[in-house]
Formats: C-alpha cells, structure tokens, sequence
C-alpha cells in the first residue's frame, strides 16, 4: 500500500514511506526482528533431503538442513553428558523438536541462529574432521544471524551514526542478499528448484525491512538530533524493546 506494491520500490526507500500528519518524518516500515527470527528457523526446519521436506536450503558452501543442527545437539549430549559441561548448555528437545505452540516461542528461534549455535556447530565441524566440511554453508549462515540476534537483543543506545551495530548489521544483509542473487543467476535450473534452495521470499523481504528500517530510524534519529542541537542518544530503546511496541 505504502510502496504501489512493489517490494523493489520498498527495498530502494529503505522502507520509509510519506507520513501524512509529520511530512518531515517518514513512516518507517520495520519487521519485528523477533518475528523474523521464528521465520528463518521455520525455513531451515523445512530443509532436508526427507519425504516430508518442502525445501533443500542450498549455498554455495553446501547444503543447509535441520538434520545438522538436530546432529550437532545429539553430538553434543553425547560428548557432554553433563548439562553444566555442554556447549550449548540451554538448548532442549523443545528447541529441535518444537510443536506448534513451541514455534511461536521467540527464545526457542533464537538459540538455535544464535552465536552459541555458532560456537557449537564449529566445535562439531571439528570434531567430524573430512566431513566437517558438509556443514560450511550451515555455518555461514549462523555466522549472519549470531549477528542479527546480538544486535536485535542489545539495549545499550546508539548515540552516534558510526556505531558498529550498523555495520554488522549490514554484513549479515549481505550474506544472504549475495546467496539469493547467486541462485536466481543460475539458468539451469527452474523456477521450483529456485524457490527450494532459498529460505521463502516473504522471509528475504522481512530481514530487508528489520535491517534496512532499522538503519533509516537510526539516520531519522540522526537528523532530528542535529536539528534539536540536543546530545540525546539515536537509539533512546533497544531494538528488541522497539520490536515489542508494535
């Protein structure tokens, strides 16, 4: 409605649309990261080669499915039997066995795309030795979203324009925008294939908004911080604090 539609259009205004009331200040259309958390997971818990799996995340570093991180808890349990001793000491069967109600349960998405999901798997790639080399496009992919959760979930304030967050940020984006622009420049393959290898466009669409409407509220704060000559921070909530106003 705000775009004519056009996700590209979106996309190209950081999803800043005219505000009708304050035409010096533009709607900032922004996905709530928590939201987007439980989409991506739901994606990967889509991906395998089984009967029942609708998708086959595929990057260029390899195949992404849930099998590997359902493998990588087990790993994990059998090497460490002591719950104070494991890597992952907080995931449970609800995490990778979650039922409809579990699903919408914002922690149960993040810890399994967080960085001690991260921490885990690469401990399991080393320990898998040669074959630890099927799990690389999993772990790039938690290498993006650790990010993604860290910065969604901190509440210290941004008080300048050239805070860190936003570069992460940034480099997380890209990571996944250069995996779709690489599938869909594949020729040989069809349409289906395509829509198989990636995590769902409305997904895709969805992490645009939280990082790109998260970098122009921060640059609106910017501007209205200069106007007011006032040293108020940028980011006066966390995002996650934002994410649950609306």
């Amino acid at each position: 409605m705000h775009f004519d539609g056009s996700d590209s259009a979106a996309v190209s205004a950081s999803f800043a649309a005219p505000n009708a009331c304050l035409p010096h200040r533009p709607l900032v259309m922004m996905m709530d990261p928590k939201h987007l958390f439980k989409k991506i997971r739901n994606n990967i818990i889509k991906s395998g080669f089984g009967k029942n799996s609708t998708r086959l995340l595929s990057h260029q570093a390899g195949f992404i499915t849930w099998d590997m991180w359902v493998k990588a808890y087990q790993w994990d349990h059998a090497t460490n039997p002591s719950e104070v001793s494991r890597i992952h000491h907080v995931l449970t069967d609800e995490h990778l066995w979650p039922n409809n109600g579990q699903k919408m349960r914002n922690r149960l998405a993040e810890d399994v795309l967080d960085k001690e999901m991260l921490h885990l798997f690469k401990a399991y790639e080393k320990a898998e030795g040669h074959n630890g080399g099927s799990l690389n496009g999993a772990i790039q992919l938690l290498e993006a979203t650790n990010i993604l959760v860290a910065n969604f979930n901190d509440c210290r304030p941004i008080t300048t324009i050239e805070d860190d967050c936003r570069k992460r940020n940034a480099k997380a984006l890209a990571w996944f925008t250069s995996w779709e622009d690489k599938v869909m420049a594949e020729e040989q393959i069809t349409a289906v294939i395509k829509w198989k290898k990636l995590i769902s466009q409305e997904t895709r669409f969805d992490m645009k908004s939280s990082v790109l409407g998260f970098e122009c509220l921060v640059r609106q704060k910017q501007n209205t911080r200069v106007q007011l000559k006032h040293p108020v921070p940028l980011w006066s909530v966390s995002p996650a604090d934002q994410a649950t106003q609306h």
